[in-house]
């Protein structure tokens, strides 16, 4: 991360990656990782224990909303500082906010959203048919059904941390792992 953020070497960092069935939490301060924990919850087993009308109903984002809350809670997480997203559903957010038909990395590392837009587009996926949200630019169709429940964990975590802004990354932790081998051959 702070290779891809060098104006973050320095600050304290949350990094969340949000898959299909887990999320994966990395706490650090620059490069040093203080803690790593993996949390039960992802965007399609949530999507498929809540989201199961088309378009969802109030009820339902609340239960997921529910369940999100119940994984984050016991985390100690740091206030008032960005969070950090890498995987697709991160992408997917600057994607769909930059509506763009051809994935560009270079236009989606590092994009900044502030909160209350993520909790926009979080709303707008979940009031959208499935339908709707396969024609939207920037959404790749096969990700339209778990899209809402991805988002719900960002904008809750975000909700949690008071996070002012979220950033974008499209270097997941292939990109981590293959920066630390270069690393340390280059010292070797």
């Amino acid at each position: 991360t702070v290779d891809s953020f060098p104006e973050l070497s320095q600050a304290e960092l949350v990094v969340a990656d949000v898959g299909g069935a887990s999320t994966e939490i990395i706490r650090g301060h620059g490069s040093q990782m203080s803690s790593a924990i993996s949390l039960p919850i992802g965007a399609v087993s949530l999507a498929e224990n809540h989201l199961r009308d088309d378009p969802s109903t109030a009820e339902q984002s609340r239960a997921l909303f529910a369940e999100i809350d119940a994984n984050i809670a016991r985390l100690e997480l740091p206030r008032g500082i960005p969070l950090i997203g890498t995987a697709g559903t991160a992408t997917t957010f600057a994607t769909v906010e930059l509506k763009m038909s051809q994935y560009d990395a270079e236009r989606v590392q590092g994009l900044r959203l502030v909160r209350s837009r993520i909790e926009w587009h979080l709303a707008h996926f979940l009031e959208l048919t499935l339908e709707e949200k396969k024609r939207l630019v920037g959404l790749e169709p096969q990700r339209a059904d778990v899209i809402a429940a991805g988002a719900a964990i960002y904008a809750r975590l975000m909700a949690k941390m008071a996070a002012p802004v979220f950033i974008v990354s499209g270097r997941g932790v292939r990109f981590g792992v293959c920066a630390e081998l270069a690393d340390s051959h280059r010292s070797a």
